[in-house]
């Protein structure tokens, strides 16, 4: 009994990571070129939107002490 519950739990954690690898490499070619090894035009924009936001972050987290 032990047994099949293990199986059974599994089973369910191999189809999650699977469902998941299989999402993140149907989304990878929008960003990234495998061809030509570039970023495509939406991966230059979501990099930049990435390294905006984390300087945004940090400025805020930089005013935040110093209101202190």
């Amino acid at each position: 009994m032990v047994a099949e519950i293990i199986e059974t739990i599994t089973a369910w954690v191999t189809g999650m990571i699977s469902a998941v690898v299989e999402a993140i490499q149907g989304v990878v070619p929008i960003f990234y070129n495998v061809t030509d090894s570039s970023l495509t035009f939406i991966g230059v924009l979501a990099l930049m939107g990435l390294g905006i936001g984390i300087v945004s972050l940090g400025i805020a987290f930089v005013q935040r002490l110093i209101k202190r």
